[in-house]
């Protein structure tokens, strides 16, 4: 935070003074000296005014106004020292002679030259002197003001907010230099607490959150305080501790995902730490508040996914679409923006066509959700179709079936809650949720489960594997959405009717693979994938998408571990290269692996997290410091 302190020019101040009117004792009886006030007055060139003036207190030392104006041109050249000489000569020349009103601009310019010379508390003493000398003049707003932004200079905040109302009160305060100084202060006292609370964390002994605290207090604010050397203290402290000890590592890498909000990843590398070394620290109370956060972060960026596709709908006047959005936003969340106004604008737009191609098009997007998996957004559409035409074509069975499908899944969801004391119901209610791809209700149910067996490998893979299709099918609907129905439908036509029917074209083996992949058939697809790299393993650019589909699928068997080892060796382009380096590292540390090939893996995962977060170079055991 930046503050500026104000200044008020030199020639306003002398028309005012002049436009009041003066006191004859602020004058003097000198003609000789007032001739060469005069001069100092009349001259243009800063250096001829001092030179004039000077003369002029030199003639007459108590010549209030020749001091007075002496001190606003060695302002105006940002000579604060000698502008504060000439104001005190100014003020004490004649302090039994002068008007009030003098006074007060003569305290007022002092506090301006003491602030541009940073002596704070004496610049809060002339402001305070000048709000004593007046109630009912035009300088009180400028006096608040002023008193108010030193007092934010010296950290006294609320002192600060209560001159700041006071000035508020007067009439012709400047509302928009309040209102910035008043945000000013509200945001140093968030500052402020930012900073306590990270002091207090450091304290607690907790470092890595502490540094990530201040990291980023130091990134929206340099040089604030001492943040910058608490920092260089805990990042010496943290890689001292880190560099012999893997669980702290792991701690420190999940806390700066969490400071940089990729809640995607510190729930990952939570869970990692939390499967691996147990309840280390608070990480398991981090990984359930890390979740918590990417769930509400993944249904903001739905909401605003649909959001986007409402408004490309209604500008194509594709009203169907546009409903659908905003009703499925408005089912979720009721105030979302204007999300209530743009539906009311779609339903009028929609009013206007006609039955028929109302019907089509609610055909149409109950289809396109159906195929996506979206079983309520399918029914919306497709209900509306059966209530204007209930023989449109197979609509009465379409509802059936999807109401059905929706009525299973929700006795599905009953017999798990029922079953929670039970392991094994629990398992069967899972295992039915993935068979019919509901892969958030299975996700919930494996939770429950893997939450009080911790160590049951089978668990974990499938929850991995629930985690990763849920993540698919969420990516998924956000393209849906995005794209037109009708390009869809006819992709859809084309992809899943017209080319099995015709059979006409051939496809090449890694594209027969990539499309298994976008039909969720990953076991296939990895099939092709291996078959292609058995017969020619130079082929490098099957590696990767072979790799993506081990991760959705969880695996971390032998096969899975050389394809990922291959890629961290060969350096390969992918997306998942922390995640597969973290996969590979874990199986080093869980297998005990002592082979020069495991330790130079492990020894590449450290250090590329260490790259990553700027610290000095991993030093594996027993090699010597350059």
């Amino acid at each position: 935070m930046r503050i500026v302190c104000g200044a008020k020019a030199g020639l306003v101040l002398v028309l005012s003074l002049y436009a009041a009117g003066l006191a004859s004792d602020s004058k003097s009886d000198n003609r000789e000296a007032m001739r060469w006030f005069a001069i100092g007055q009349s001259e243009k060139d800063p250096d001829v005014k001092i030179q004039a003036f000077r003369r002029a207190v030199e003639l007459d030392p108590g010549f209030v106004d020749a001091h007075y104006h002496l001190a606003l041109v060695y302002q105006t050249q940002r000579n604060f020292t000698q502008a504060e000489q000439s104001l005190l000569n100014a003020y004490n020349a004649r302090p039994n002679r002068i008007s009030n009103e003098l006074k007060q601009q003569i305290l007022f310019q002092l506090g301006e030259t003491y602030a541009s010379l940073k002596k704070f508390k004496e610049a809060e003493e002339a402001f305070r002197g000048a709000k004593g000398l007046g109630t009912r003049n035009s300088l009180l707003p400028d006096i608040f003001l002023e008193l108010g932004r030193v007092l934010l200079l010296q950290h006294e905040y609320e002192r600060a907010l209560v001159e700041l109302e006071e000035g508020q009160k007067l009439n012709g305060a400047n509302r928009e230099q309040y209102a910035a100084l008043v945000q000013s202060i509200e945001d140093a006292i968030e500052l402020q607490e930012r900073y306590l609370a990270a002091e207090q964390v450091q304290v607690e002994g907790k470092l890595g959150e502490a540094a990530a605290l201040f990291q980023k207090i130091s990134s929206q604010h340099p040089g604030y305080l001492d943040v910058e050397k608490r920092l260089r203290d805990l990042n010496a402290l943290l890689q001292q501790e880190t560099s012999n000890d893997p669980q702290a590592a792991l701690y420190a890498r999940a806390l700066q995902y969490e400071t940089e909000r990729n809640y995607e990843k510190a729930v990952f590398t939570y869970q990692s730490l939390v499967q691996k070394f147990g309840a280390y620290r608070d990480s398991q109370a981090r990984l359930e508040q890390a979740r918590r956060q990417l769930e509400s972060d993944q249904l903001a960026g739905r909401l605003e996914g649909e959001y986007a596709a409402g408004i490309a709908a209604l500008h194509t006047h594709d009203w169907v679409k546009a409903i659908l959005a905003f009703e499925k936003i408005l089912g979720v969340e009721p105030l979302y923006r204007d999300a209530g106004k743009r539906l009311e604008e779609a339903q009028k737009g929609l009013e206007k066509e006609s039955q028929e191609s109302v019907i089509a098009r609610y055909y149409t997007e109950g289809m396109a959700e159906l195929e996506a998996g979206d079983l309520e957004a399918a029914h919306a559409a497709l209900k509306r179709v059966h209530k204007l035409d209930q023989d449109y074509r197979d609509v009465a069975s379409l509802v059936a079936e999807i109401e059905e499908r929706i009525s299973q899944r929700a006795v599905t969801g009953i017999d798990a809650s029922e079953a929670s004391r039970s392991p094994d119901s629990l398992r069967q209610a899972a295992q039915a949720a993935m068979d019919k791809k509901e892969w958030s209700n299975a996700v919930e149910i494996l939770e429950k489960l893997y939450a009080t067996n911790p160590h049951d490998h089978d668990l974990h893979e499938q929850l991995a594997w629930a985690r990763a299709n849920l993540r698919i099918s969420s990516e998924e609907e956000d393209r849906v959405v995005i794209q037109h129905s009708i390009w869809m439908v006819a992709s859809v036509v084309a992809a899943v009717i017209m080319l099995p029917m015709l059979g006409i074209i051939a496809f090449s083996p890694s594209t027969r693979a990539r499309l298994h992949m976008l039909r969720g058939n990953y076991d296939a697809a990895a099939k092709i994938f291996e078959l292609l790299l058995a017969h020619d393993p130079g082929r490098i650019k099957l590696y990767p998408p072979l790799a993506n589909i081990y991760l959705i699928s969880g695996r971390n068997d032998e096969p899975a571990m050389k394809v990922y080892k291959t890629i961290l060796q060969l350096d390969l382009a992918t997306n998942n290269r922390e995640q597969i380096s973290a996969i590979v590292a874990q199986n080093c540390l869980s297998h005990g692996h002592a082979d020069p090939e495991a330790i130079e893996m492990l020894e590449k995962a450290l250090q590329v997290e260490f790259d990553r977060q700027g610290t000095q170079a991993f030093q594996p055991k027993g090699q010597a410091k350059q």
